[in-house]
């Protein structure tokens, strides 16, 4: 097999259903197997071989408890999954849509059919990057790339799919009269990338300090979710779209704490929009983890730690106890795309 050469990995413990379809995509796609979940998650975080999608047997996904259910729904951040389905799978495979997956192939398959399904799944997967949201806002997050005093292009992706993470289990505790499609949620969670703009229009030597800030240097800093606003009200192209409010109230609010100790405004409670108070927290935890001009990185257990007993600003209970509950998924994402 060519390492160069995207691949399809094949998800299955049939080496019938593996060698039918490694057969069909010989001429278009080289194919690797694994057997288990565990196995096609190590392919795609540490294996040498580029992966265009994944093919899974939702039979083998079945099996798996709520911890593997976490990895597959890690796959999915990697590379478009296709589910595997035969008859009798019909709400398996509704589960696994509803979580991500691009695509279903029914057993038996036809090679028409499996390099359709499989070709398109490629061709039309979005890269990582905020594919959701209109050109503007693509430069946008473009320049925020670009300006290395403000963050690592691996930050900003974290944070999305942290934030992910966090809305999807948020939702499912107190959102279920008013179910999200995925549209939303994808619009939401890449939004999130765009919190830190106000420091665009920041002083790089106050970015870069490499140590505390003074008190002045302080206020300056915390304009700049302020500032974020007043670039994002800018662009009058977007102000009457419904993801306009995503991006303003996270660029706005992320700072604000539940017992109203945060910044720019002292919100408390529930009149901290809560998307802004999901990325608050996520924001928090990858700060923490992760090193930084003024300070060295900490464990994982320590950061989840530091959040529950809330040495870094108090967070709605319910938002802590979903964090604590998506904490390992959040792991494997930092470890998957550290800078």
């Amino acid at each position: 097999m060519d390492n160069g050469k995207p691949t399809v990995l094949i998800v299955t413990r049939d080496t019938k259903d593996f060698q039918e379809l490694e057969g069909y995509l010989r001429d278009s796609y080289p194919a690797m197997r694994a057997e288990t979940i565990e196995e096609a998650y190590k392919a795609l975080q540490w294996g040498k071989t580029k992966i265009c999608c994944v093919a899974a047997d939702a039979a083998l996904v079945s099996e798996h408890s709520e911890e593997a259910g976490c990895l597959c729904r890690t796959m999915l951040r990697q590379a478009p999954v296709i589910v595997i389905s035969g008859d009798g799978q019909s709400e398996l495979e509704e589960r696994l849509l509803k979580e991500g997956a691009a695509e279903v192939l029914r057993k038996p398959f036809t090679q028409a059919v499996a390099l359709r399904r499989i070709g398109n799944t490629v061709q039309n997967h979005a890269q990582i990057g905020p594919g959701h949201l209109p050109p503007i806002l693509h430069q946008l997050f473009d320049a925020i790339m670009e300006d290395n005093n403000i963050h690592s292009k691996k930050h900003l992706i974290r944070v999305i799919y942290y934030t992910e993470v966090l809305l999807r289990c948020v939702w499912d505790k107190t959102g279920k009269n008013q179910p999200l499609d995925e549209k939303t949620i994808s619009q939401m969670a890449q939004a999130a990338a765009l919190h830190d703009i106000g420091k665009l229009l920041m002083p790089d030597k106050i970015l870069q300090k490499p140590g505390p800030l003074t008190r002045d240097e302080f206020e300056i800093i915390k304009t700049h979710t302020v500032k974020g606003c007043e670039i994002l009200e800018y662009i009058k192209t977007i102000s009457q779209e419904p993801y306009f409010s995503y991006c303003y109230d996270i660029c706005r609010y992320h700072h604000e704490r539940y017992d109203g100790s945060g910044y720019p405004e002292g919100l408390a409670g529930d009149e901290i929009p809560l998307l802004a108070h999901i990325v608050s927290i996520v924001d928090v935890y990858d700060t923490l983890i992760t090193k930084r001009a003024y300070k060295d990185a900490i464990s994982h257990e320590e950061a989840v730690q530091m959040i529950r007993n809330g040495q870094c600003g108090t967070f709605a209970p319910e938002l802590v106890e979903c964090f604590i509950k998506v904490c390992n998924e959040l792991h494997r994402i930092a470890l998957a795309n550290m800078d």
